[in-house]
């Protein structure tokens, strides 16, 4: 079990006995991450290792500058996670989207449109909200963004899934 924070953790193990003569003390390391569940509206920059993400309903993260979000587990979005910045989200769990994920710009927007990245390794569950970008979207399964295996049910994704829509001021692809 690692400790109470994100960051470092070791853990020195030392075994007695006349016939351990190696290895001894063992050191363990690794990295723990910090969960992004906010009760309440909180900004958010920067490139971030958590172990999940939960947005909840009625609650807003604002992008102050480019962010990706390097997500260990599942990714559940039921509020808003905006501002006109590179959004990346990378989850090696499902992404689940009820709520708003916008990268768009209002006013006048910047020379260079800002991208929106989902990579979800577990797969996807887009059932609702709206999801925006002021540049390309980039939906996908593989986070080299070549890969040709995306599920069936979301290849029309660039329309809409249920009553969920992708709104996008550039390329939308969905590889």
């Amino acid at each position: 079990t690692l400790g109470p924070t994100a960051g470092a953790n070791r853990l020195t193990a030392t075994a007695s006995g006349a016939t351990i003569s190696s290895g001894n003390p063992a050191t363990f390391t690794a990295t723990g991450a910090a969960n992004l569940s906010p009760t309440s509206n909180t900004t958010l920059s920067g490139t971030q290792l958590l172990g999940s993400v939960n947005i909840p309903a009625g609650v807003t993260v604002t992008m102050t500058a480019d962010v990706t979000l390097n997500v260990i587990g599942n990714v559940n979005i039921a509020g808003t996670l905006t501002g006109c910045y590179n959004l990346t989200v990378s989850s090696n769990g499902v992404l689940t989207s009820t709520g708003n994920i916008n990268s768009g710009c209002t006013g006048t927007p910047p020379a260079v449109l800002p991208a929106l990245t989902l990579i979800a390794t577990g797969g996807y569950h887009i059932t609702a909200g709206t999801i925006t970008s002021g540049g390309a979207i980039n939906i996908t399964n593989d986070a080299t963004l070549t890969d040709a295996t995306f599920p069936a049910s979301l290849v029309g994704l660039h329309t809409s899934v249920a009553s969920a829509h992708l709104q996008s001021g550039g390329v939308c692809s969905v590889a």
